[in-house]
């Protein structure tokens, strides 16, 4: 009976350990139960996502494009004269990539994608997340659904969220500020800088939150345990703790802008824009920081320049808060 048993042909892909584990045909078998429970499976689709990294370069050019500018271009300024032309263009740069209610008014439609492509003044962590939710996530839907569909739900995200986050901001901050008029105070001598909001994630929230939803048990990454559920846990703590904080942000903005109207001279307030003005700020630091590494004499002018802006800026309204959340 025993040499009757070893003389019969094995089954179709049964193996031992000691023939090298599963064959390619169980490792089929096991994905497709994986599908059908949707427990770490993954697309059999593996082409390029082209879709996706398209987006990803599309924001890390622009990103990296506007900080050589500022680094190569606008800190390699000698004169003050060539750094506030160079800090100009760097400041409209800025704005373009941002996106306020007034800008939506005047047809501005491209700042809507623009307000997420460019992701100045932002953390390592969050960049990090967001680049990580934006390629797994993806090029998981991309495979899965192909490239219009991921692009549409990206595109259609980022347009819809960037409206919405530049209204609410919008009426929230003004909200803010005619509360100050309802308690007897005249506003009008202030020239307040608009609401805008830059490095949005709103398209990327979106994505992941579909595959969260719809793929929450699928693979991240083909081969490892890491559900796409699980990739949302930090966007959702994020979010919760900038909502938090919005508001304490907000009040704070509204006891600024209170003092700067306490605090008007009889000339007025200087007639800065805040932003033109850091960024002119932060450019004439940076010039004497270079200058005293090269152990050169410090530019009167520059210095001149920086002291007067640092005052200007004490006696303006600050920004309002971020309201990218």
């Amino acid at each position: 009976r025993e040499l009757a048993e070893k003389g019969r042909p094995k089954p179709a892909g049964a193996e031992s350990e000691l023939d090298g584990g599963p064959t390619e045909e169980q490792r089929e078998e096991m994905q497709r139960g994986a599908a059908q429970l949707e427990v770490f499976a993954y697309p059999t689709n593996r082409t390029t996502p082209w879709a996706t990294i398209s987006i990803l370069a599309a924001s890390g050019c622009l990103t990296l494009a506007a900080s050589l500018y500022w680094r190569f271009h606008v800190c390699r300024a000698i004169t003050l004269e060539e750094l506030e032309g160079r800090s100009e263009g760097f400041a409209e740069l800025v704005e373009h990539c941002s996106v306020g209610k007034k800008d939506l008014e005047k047809g501005e439609l491209h700042r809507l994608v623009l307000a997420s492509l460019l992701r100045a003044d932002e953390g390592l962590l969050r960049s990090a997340v967001a680049v990580t939710i934006l390629g797994c996530c993806g090029t998981l839907l991309e495979r899965l659904q192909g490239s219009n569909a991921m692009l549409s739900v990206v595109v259609g995200g980022t347009i819809v969220s960037s409206a919405g986050a530049a209204y609410c901001h919008t009426r929230t901050v003004e909200g803010a500020v005619t509360g100050l008029a309802e308690d007897g105070m005249d506003t009008s001598p202030l020239k307040l800088a608009p609401p805008r909001v830059t490095a949005l994630s709103g398209g990327v929230t979106a994505l992941g939150t579909l595959c969260a939803l719809r793929f929450g048990r699928w693979a991240a990454i083909p081969g490892l345990p890491l559900p796409v559920s699980w990739l949302m846990a930090p966007v959702l703590v994020s979010a919760v703790s900038s909502f938090f904080s919005y508001g304490p942000l907000l009040h704070e903005y509204q006891d600024a802008v209170k003092a700067s109207l306490e605090n008007i001279g009889p000339d007025g307030l200087p007639k800065l824009e805040v932003l033109r003005a850091s960024v002119l700020l932060a450019g004439c630091e940076a010039l004497e920081d270079r200058t005293r590494a090269d152990c050169l004499p410090q530019s009167d002018e520059v210095v001149g320049r920086r002291e007067a802006l640092e005052e200007a800026l004490v006696r303006l309204p600050p920004p309002p808060p971020d309201g990218a959340f």
